[in-house]
């Protein structure tokens, strides 16, 4: 007798698909991860661009006081007085010829003993087809004239100072370094054609260096102070600068409070002039930047004791110094440009990164 056989008849369910819904919520959940990546990489990208600006400035820093204890004073081969507008020689690469070399420089006082010395190196430069460029600016506090030679592939040789070559006190790494920041050709013929000192964003650094001792803090063709804005125009009343190509000389809207208003007509060899006078504006913040909060009376806000002997300022991950945008707000949360109520305190709204030095 054959066995009995069971047969169980196999169920053969088909899988089911996600719903549209289901799918929806999928991507959605990815769509708020990804937003919350980017968010985080952002602040992350941001957080090492300013501590990589931060470690620039305190190198230039460290540079600037090494400098100072061998010369005791602050970098710079002109004086403020004859920076004039800054288009042609700004105040960083003015202190960066003095760290760096790559210069040679007399007035109507030194000709006799400096000019060979200036000659030959020009005779050098040509002979070796090397590019150079000479500034002839006028001393706006004595009328006396100074000769500049400047050689851009020399810079990094060191300085020759009063005949005696010195190593040199600072050597920047390519990334701290841009040509053409202001993102055109209309330089008149000089030294800015030559390398400047940038940030993280590739935007130029600002340096203030302390050049009297007594008056108001920043000065004026009328009443000079122991701070100018003499050598920073090429950056402050620039269209675009630096990468990000923002604009800073906007008096309204987005554009930076130390930006210089109107035209400008002094030029280096005119050495300042009334047009090159800052803004009430201008005083008050580059007053409150470069004052001690401690002996800083608000019934004088144009006098203070000087927080230091030179002051190091990015312009931050928004390319615009003391950006009109990020600064104080008033209690209507709309932005507050009464700048004659501006307070130390007020400082720590802008992203700008600043350091101090020089005791």
């Amino acid at each position: 007798m054959l066995p009995s056989l069971n047969f169980r008849r196999r169920s053969h369910t088909s899988p089911q698909g996600f719903t549209l819904i289901e799918v929806m919520v999928v991507i959605s959940i990815i769509v708020v991860l990804a937003g919350i990546l980017l968010v985080a990489l952002g602040t992350a990208t941001d957080s090492a661009r300013r501590a990589s600006t931060t470690a620039t400035l305190n190198s230039f820093r460290a540079a600037c006081d090494s400098f100072a204890l061998d010369h005791d004073s602050y970098p710079g081969v002109l004086p403020e007085s004859a920076m004039g507008d800054g288009l042609r020689i700004s105040s960083t690469q003015n202190a960066m010829l003095h760290l760096m070399g790559g210069y040679r420089l007399y007035n109507d006082s030194t000709e006799a003993t400096q000019k060979p010395a200036y000659d030959a190196y020009k005779s050098s430069a040509q002979s070796e087809n090397r590019p150079f460029y000479e500034l002839t600016p006028t001393d706006s506090n004595t009328g006396s004239q100074w000769h500049l030679i400047v050689v851009p592939s020399r810079m990094g040789e060191g300085p020759v100072i009063d005949g005696k070559p010195y190593s040199p006190y600072y050597a920047p790494k390519d990334s701290e370094m841009s040509y053409n920041v202001t993102g055109g050709n209309n330089y008149p013929n000089g030294l800015n054609e030559a390398p400047n000192l940038v940030d993280a964003w590739k935007t130029p650094i600002l340096y203030f260096r302390q050049g009297r001792s007594v008056g108001p803090v920043v000065g004026s063709s009328d009443t000079p102070g122991m701070y100018t804005l003499d050598g920073q125009q090429l950056y402050l009343r620039a269209n675009r600068l630096g990468d990000l190509g923002f604009s800073q000389a906007q008096a309204q809207g987005v554009g930076s409070r130390l930006a210089f208003e109107g035209t400008n007509s002094g030029g280096i060899g005119g050495g300042g002039g009334s047009n090159n006078d800052p803004s009430d504006e201008q005083i008050r913040w580059l007053t409150l930047l470069l004052s001690h909060p401690a002996f800083y009376d608000p019934d004088q806000p144009t006098y203070g004791t000087p927080r230091s002997k030179y002051m190091l300022m990015s312009a931050g991950k928004d390319g615009v110094f003391l950006g009109r945008y990020d600064g104080p707000v008033n209690e209507s949360g709309s932005f507050d440009f009464d700048h004659e109520s501006a307070t130390h305190e007020d400082l720590d709204s802008f992203d700008d990164v600043v350091i101090y030095g020089g005791g």
